[in-house]
Parts: C-alpha cells; sequence; structure tokens
C-alpha cells in the first residue's frame, strides 16, 4: 500500500512539474509611453452581405520595441454602448504605429450605426489596472465612422499614405500596394486583397482561353470509310444486344482485335511491352477503316504508350 501511495504522489509531483515548466510566463514589459487611436472605421458587405469590419490605426509607443510579441500584451477589444460587455477581441500583431481590425460575419455582425466602444488595450490579465490614456486608449464610434464595402479600398490606400510617410518605408507604388505594403495590411486585415483586390500592385489573374476552331470534319470522314453495311452492322449489334451505341461497340470491338494481335505476338517475342506497343499501332488499321473514332483511337494509343513506358522503366 505504502508503494502504491508513493508510486500516485511522484505522480502527481511529476505532472505538477512538467506543467509548471510548460506553462509560459510573461515579463513584464511596463506601460507604453503613450497609447492612442488614429483612425477607426467600421465597413459593411465588404466580403458578404451582412458582415461588418471593424479597422484601426493605433500607436502602443515604447521607447525601445519590446522583444516579446505584442500578441500577449496588447489587444482590440469591441464593446457594448454602455462600455461594460466586451463583445469581441483581437490581439494585436505590432508594437509603435501599426493597424489591425477585427471581422465579424453576418451572424456575429452588431447594430449597424450603434456606437460601440472600440479600446486599443493592455492584455487585463498582465496590466492591472488598465488605465485611460496610459494603458488603454477608448474610442465611441460615431455616425462618421460607418462607411460602405465600396470606401473600403480608397481608404485603406489613405492609410497606407499616412504610414508610409510616418515610417518612412516605401508601400505605395503608382498608388497600389507593393509587396510590403501587402504583406502588413493583409496582416491587419485578413483576406484584403479578395475584398479589394484592385489596390494591390499584383493581384490573381485567369489566363481567358479562347474556345477551339478545329474541327472533326477529318474524323468524320475516315468514319465514314466503314460504309452504310459496317455502319448498319455495328449500330444493330450493339443495341440489339448491348444496349450500347455503335461507337462503343466499335470500341469494344476494337479491344476485341487488339487481344487477338496480342495472342498472336506474344507467343513470337515473349515480351508484353511489345505487346503493348504492336497493339497501339496496329489499332491505326482499325481507326483507317472507320471502325473507332479517331479521338478513340488517340485515347487508346496514349494509354498503351503509358504501360509500355512503365513497363519498359521496370525491366531497366
Amino acid at each position: 500500500m505504502r508503494s502504491v501511495k508513493r508510486f500516485l504522489l511522484g505522480g502527481v509531483v511529476g505532472i505538477l512539474c512538467i506543467l509548471l515548466i510548460g506553462t509560459p510566463v510573461l515579463a513584464l514589459i511596463g506601460n507604453p509611453t503613450s497609447v492612442s487611436i488614429g483612425d477607426l472605421f467600421v465597413f459593411r458587405n465588404v466580403v458578404e452581405s451582412g458582415d461588418q469590419l471593424y479597422f484601426v490605426r493605433y500607436s502602443v509607443t515604447y521607447p525601445v520595441t519590446p522583444g516579446e510579441p505584442a500578441s500577449n500584451y496588447f489587444l482590440m477589444a469591441i464593446y457594448s454602448t454602455n462600455g461594460t460587455v466586451l463583445l469581441h477581441t483581437r490581439p494585436l500583431n505590432y508594437y509603435q504605429e501599426n493597424i489591425i481590425s477585427i471581422y465579424l460575419t453576418p451572424a456575429q455582425a452588431l447594430v449597424w450605426g450603434d456606437p460601440y466602444i472600440i479600446k486599443i488595450m493592455g492584455n487585463p490579465a498582465i496590466f492591472s489596472p488598465l488605465v485611460e490614456n496610459t494603458n488603454m486608449k477608448t474610442r465611441t464610434l460615431g455616425p462618421s465612422d460607418f462607411h460602405e464595402a465600396s470606401d473600403l479600398g480608397s481608404y485603406m490606400v489613405a492609410q497606407a499614405t499616412i504610414l508610409q510617410t510616418n515610417w518612412v518605408v516605401t508601400l505605395l507604388v503608382n498608388g497600389l500596394l507593393n509587396a510590403t505594403g501587402a504583406t502588413f495590411f493583409n496582416q491587419a486585415v485578413p483576406g484584403l486583397s479578395t475584398m479589394v483586390p484592385l489596390i494591390f500592385q499584383t493581384s490573381i489573374s485567369y489566363t481567358s482561353i479562347p474556345p477551339s476552331s478545329e474541327n472533326h470534319t477529318y474524323e468524320a470522314a475516315q468514319q465514314a470509310k466503314r460504309g452504310p453495311a459496317l455502319t448498319a452492322a455495328l449500330n444493330e449489334t450493339a443495341s440489339g444486344i448491348f444496349g450500347a451505341s455503335g461507337n462503343w461497340f466499335g470500341v469494344f470491338a476494337a479491344a476485341l482485335l487488339m487481344g487477338v494481335f496480342g495472342g498472336v505476338v506474344f507467343p513470337m517475342t515473349h515480351n508484353p511491352g511489345w505487346v503493348l506497343l504492336g497493339s497501339g499501332f496496329a489499332l491505326g488499321l482499325v481507326m483507317w477503316v472507320g471502325l473507332i473514332a479517331m479521338s478513340a483511337f488517340a485515347i487508346i494509343v496514349a494509354f498503351c504508350l503509358i504501360l509500355f513506358g512503365i513497363y519498359m522503366l521496370a525491366h531497366i
């Protein structure tokens, strides 16, 4: 019994040690020099009807940028209109001046035009207490902050212009987001490149392939060589016995002829590869007399060549 107790006690102690070692300990970085909200916008119908996008240009300023990730320490939050209920949050990507957003699906969307409270704030588990203008900045949405999706592109370019000036980093080329600008804005607004692709310097485009102008005149001429008698025989046999079309029966007949050809070639060569290769070319005669269509001939020959290639590679 004593050994069982020791075993259980040792197990508990071991688990506690693992938890203590595996639990990250966040270093205290202290309050920022300042925290502010530069611009605040809300857009709707950006991806689908009824959705909403809350966008903030903020600044969480430190004399020296902390080495710990900003996502561990600061966040953007949406509160109810009376400021008592926390509705949505998202961690910040960066310290200093930057941008962040919260996307709400139609099911998550809030009442359009209501004065919700937006905060850039320290993580309450780390910063205690939270003090306005020290480790938290609060803004209440007003009527001028609400916009339609049609405004999203121009507003993002305007924000990039501000950041480009303040950061002294090129984010725009000819009024479009370059690779650097695209990186920051897609991090802040996931999916922005699909919401407003025209503000990006490079975007995905799809090549339009014109319809083929080729015709099947030659193929039809080849099939006509089988004549009315053979055509009638194929159609009547196929429909009467197999319930299929004459063309499908022609393919079946060609496959049967290939089997006969293979039965003759294999005893002489004892090589399945030559049977496949020879059968493919022998089909040319079948196609020439119109028993099968040229398209079916091409598919069968390609299949035979593939099998021949596999066989040869396996025997190198």
